[in-house]
């Protein structure tokens, strides 16, 4: 029966909703490939944040859109604690986009690497990375010449000056208690160079010709001695 009052029709959002969520139904980006700007400012460092980049997409519908600044993510956390690697401009990148909206929020999760203009180190250490070297070694090469290689073998070589600095350095031995364990080899050309030091007749001989002939006899065997002894592994004790 006809009472004169208009329906109205109520919008029920959770089912809108409902029917709308899948794959593919979310018209909003979360994840895209990108460029970092070649700009001289485009990579820059931000003290407490570490690098902030600009970035331009280069897939989906955000394509061809940007710059966007960009954090870039670290695999450590925590105060004072955290890892970052350069970022050289040019790098293709995978960005996460916060709320789908690049103007929010953009962070590079990695660098990708591809055969064109980013490849991937083709030798480390020597070797040619293939598959299979791959597949058994975590290896790693840096702008400045460091190669790691930690897998059927562990080895780092540098081409700058390369130091470790700690109150305790062990080499060969787990166990070693001393502050650096030069080894036997070494500790051997050492305990030479101290005997012919303190050999009697080194400093007392009336000669000075014979004690400086002495002293450079020692210092040529020291030397031939720690270059054999550096040439092998030095060993632990």
């Amino acid at each position: 029966m006809a009472t004169g009052n208009r329906l109205r029709a109520v919008l029920d959002v959770g089912r809108l909703a409902s029917l709308l969520a899948g794959p593919g139904s979310d018209t909003r980006n979360w994840l895209a490939i990108a460029r970092v700007d070649d700009d001289p400012d485009a990579v820059r460092w931000e003290p407490g944040y570490g690098w902030i980049v600009d970035i331009s997409f280069t897939s989906g519908e955000l394509s061809g859109e940007g710059p966007f600044a960009a954090r870039v993510g670290s695999p450590l956390g925590g105060a004072e604690s955290g890892a970052q690697a350069p970022i050289p401009p040019g790098s293709e990148v995978l960005v996460a986009i916060v709320d789908g909206s690049p103007n929010v929020q953009c962070v590079v999760l990695l660098c990708l690497h591809n055969p064109l203009d980013q490849p991937f180190p083709s030798t480390v250490q020597g070797e040619s990375v293939t598959e299979a070297l791959a597949t058994e070694n975590i290896v790693g090469a840096t702008p400045k010449g460091l190669r790691l290689q930690l897998g059927q073998a562990a080895r780092v070589s540098s081409e700058v000056q390369f130091s470790v600095e700690a109150p305790q350095v062990r080499l060969g031995d787990d166990t070693a208690t001393k502050s650096y364990v030069l080894g036997e080899d070494m500790k051997a050309a050492v305990d030479s160079f101290a005997q012919a030091l303190i050999a009697p007749g080194a400093y007392t001989s009336t000669s000075p010709v014979v004690a400086s002939g002495t002293l450079i006899s020692a210092v040529g065997n020291l030397a031939g001695s720690l270059s054999a002894a550096l040439s092998q592994r030095i060993k632990g004790e």
